[in-house]
């Protein structure tokens, strides 16, 4: 696995979250989500949302899950060990959940920037028929890590995808680096400060 770190980076009209950007969207109502560790009882509903995800980038065109091994790297067993380990957490709106992810107080493929109190987002996935659904979940991850005293959430994604490096780079994650797990997989390392700090690798 390779790293590379980048300079100072600055994200043009993404220097935070848009509070509310949901809101507009049909289908979620931010308000009344709710961010929490998952439960035993919703492995299968999680795991459902990954599977879905998948065959709508299938659909769409997008080249990601769907053609870089991804579930036979992340099963659902792999999904019950975090969920057991309290790493699992869920957005539940009307009893239902609408978006899920694994955050991490570490990652391997941030090794060559300095130690940092953060949430590592991994296996992000938002219901397709909740329109919206993974804005509100970006949102309840900053409000709740700012609570917790973290300085920046982080995540990576596919290099080659146009949407997701849009997608992130609108909602304040600026680009900081890049990873590579050959030959499968080339990302984008993406950083949101918290609590006022300045974008970029500090």
């Amino acid at each position: 696995m390779r790293n590379r770190r980048r300079g100072q980076a600055k994200c043009t009209g993404a220097a935070r979250l848009t509070r509310g950007w949901e809101r507009r969207c049909a289908g979620m109502d931010g308000r009344k989500a709710i961010l929490r560790r998952a439960e035993p009882g919703e492995l299968d509903a999680v795991y459902g949302l990954i599977l879905e995800r998948v065959a709508w980038m299938d659909r769409v065109g997008l080249r990601q899950w769907n053609n870089n091994g991804y579930l036979e790297a992340y099963p659902r067993a792999y999904f019950g060990e975090q969920l057991e380990a309290g790493r699992l957490y869920v957005l539940k709106e009307g009893g239902e959940i609408a978006a899920a992810a694994v955050l991490l107080d570490e990652d391997p493929r941030w090794a060559d920037f300095p130690p940092e109190s953060a949430w590592y987002i991994h296996n992000f996935a938002s219901s397709v028929a909740r329109h919206g659904a993974g804005g509100v979940m970006l949102d309840r991850l900053r409000e709740r890590a700012a609570e917790l005293g973290k300085r920046a959430l982080r995540l990576d994604c596919a290099r080659d995808s146009a949407f997701l490096n849009d997608y992130y780079e609108k909602r304040g994650f600026c680009r900081v680096g890049e990873c590579c797990e050959e030959p499968y997989y080339q990302g984008v390392l993406r950083q949101l400060r918290l609590g006022g700090a300045s974008v970029g690798n500090s």
